[in-house]
């Protein structure tokens, strides 16, 4: 059986408005996601670049995790319209989950991200600075 209640305040009202503008944030992370995997994906196809099979694996994953936070960002956002503009519809305790589950979700998505690239940078330093000299 799930849980659900009815909007009857102007408080619950004004936390629902949070979450979605909560979930505007998480659409720039999205955005800021997908800006890195594009040029790290250009990165991945030149050949200055020195990769092993599971940085190509890893760049695989992350850009499926992308895709499947952005499906369900989209989707999350399809419920709370619902529940934001329709004042009597009931609230599901699915959607609180949904919110903490892409919030952890989120944030995991971008500390991999952030760790994959220290990984392919610091690999590639000496290489780096030995094309930027060069130049």
């Amino acid at each position: 059986m799930t849980t659900t209640t009815t909007i009857e305040n102007n408080e619950l009202e004004t936390e629902l408005q949070e979450l979605f503008l909560i979930g505007k944030q998480w659409n720039a992370d999205l955005s800021f996601i997908e800006c890195e995997l594009t040029i790290l994906n250009k990165l991945f196809k030149k050949a200055s670049f020195l990769l092993v099979k599971s940085d190509f694996n890893k760049l695989s994953g992350l850009n499926r995790i992308h895709f499947d936070l952005n499906k369900r960002i989209q989707y999350y956002f399809q419920q709370l319209e619902v529940v934001i503009i329709d004042q009597k519809h009931n609230i599901d305790i699915n959607l609180v989950d949904t919110y903490v589950s892409l919030e952890k979700d989120l944030e995991q998505a971008l500390k991999r991200l952030q760790a994959f690239k220290n990984g392919i940078f610091q690999t590639n330093k000496h290489q780096l600075k030995c094309n930027s000299n060069a130049g």
